[in-house]
């Protein structure tokens, strides 16, 4: 499977972290502006050592200061790439071509409390072109929690953040069979906590929930979607010195960012000389494979590298059904003429 499964595969390669959590203020504090200064701190997270996927990442957010007064969205950069091994940049200085090229696999973007308007106005310059970088095989996370403003449109087919009236959640659940629940940092946990474990939700099309609000029912959190040849989360949530339990909440988070940065195809070392669709991305029996030339073979992967199916074909089209994998993301190498390329999907 070439690059892509070498980028699959070490996610299993890293090391088990363990924290040392050093708070000066209580989870069940409420996360307000009064409060941030009390939750700037440090989790003391120890830094990754196993080598992270190839390509650049990014860690975006309002020159304006860290979302809450808290470090720890760095702390979790750090743990799943390693010191130095991504980058910190801001909506109001970047160089917007350099970090949306295609030398960069994975983006982060909070803007999160006091740097959400900041966001909406980031996010409104440059939402094509943003859409676009996705589409072409790049990883993005959207998040806020909000402290100022009234939601936000946050694009990918009318996807908007909430803010404002019943949108706070303390009790969350997250989905068990999504890859950031089981590593590769550990211990993780589905049920979580907080003063506002989010500050916002999130209303979208096609997405798949991951986190679940649990206190204003159907809230959504945090969701996923493939778009186009990338993927897109969107969350409301605030920075994980707010969850709890804390190290299980700051494990997941780490999670969650080598999770999106292994699912980037950007870097993927992959080539085609015929075009090929999947219809549906997101479903729950079978999926539909059609191409320009006759398909010699389709494999199917899942997060970790692992093969899940292969099938002969001979046919300019195959119906392959997926009724029988468990749910989560896959990747799907169709070959055509000594030729492979991958697509990515998800079962629901």
């Amino acid at each position: 499977m070439k690059k892509i499964t070498f980028k699959l595969l070490m996610s299993a390669l890293f090391v088990v972290a363990s924290y040392q959590v050093n708070a000066q203020c209580s989870t069940s504090s409420e996360p307000t502006d009064e409060c941030s200064d009390v939750f700037a701190i440090s989790l003391n997270l120890p830094e990754n050592t196993a080598a992270a996927a190839p390509g650049d990442k990014y860690y975006l957010r309002s020159n304006v200061g860290e979302p809450w007064g808290s470090a720890t969205n760095g702390e979790a950069m750090d743990l799943a790439f390693g010191a130095g091994g991504w980058t910190l940049d801001t909506f109001e200085a970047l160089d917007f071509a350099t970090v949306f090229s295609d030398d960069t696999v994975f983006i982060f973007i909070d803007g999160s409390d006091s740097g959400a308007d900041e966001l909406e106005t980031f996010l409104t310059a440059n939402m094509t072109a943003i859409e676009e970088w996705v589409f072409d095989g790049g990883s993005l996370i959207i998040n806020s929690a909000p402290n100022e403003g009234d939601g936000m449109d946050f694009g990918f087919g009318g996807t908007v953040l909430n803010y404002g009236g019943p949108t706070f959640n303390s009790n969350v659940e997250a989905d068990a069979a999504h890859p950031a629940i089981a590593g590769p940092n550990t211990p993780t946990a589905t049920a979580m906590t907080g003063s506002s474990y989010s500050h916002a939700t999130i209303t979208a099309t096609d997405f798949t929930t991951i986190v679940e609000g649990l206190d204003q029912a159907g809230d959504v959190v945090l969701a996923e979607r493939p778009w186009g040849e990338g993927f897109i989360m969107v969350g409301g949530m605030t920075t994980v010195n707010f969850h709890g339990p804390l190290a299980e909440a700051a494990n997941f988070r780490a999670n969650l960012f080598v999770y999106m940065d292994e699912n980037s195809l950007l870097s993927a070392d992959e080539f085609t000389t015929s075009n090929f669709s999947i219809y549906p991305s997101v479903a729950d029996a079978t999926i539909q494979i059609s191409a320009e030339n006759s398909i010699d073979e389709i494999a199917m992967y899942n997060v970790i590298g692992q093969e899940v199916l292969r099938q002969n074909v001979g046919t300019v089209q195959s119906t392959i059904n997926i009724s029988s994998l468990t749910k989560g993301v896959y990747f799907v190498e169709v070959s055509i003429n000594g030729s492979t390329a991958v697509k990515r999907i998800i079962k629901k």
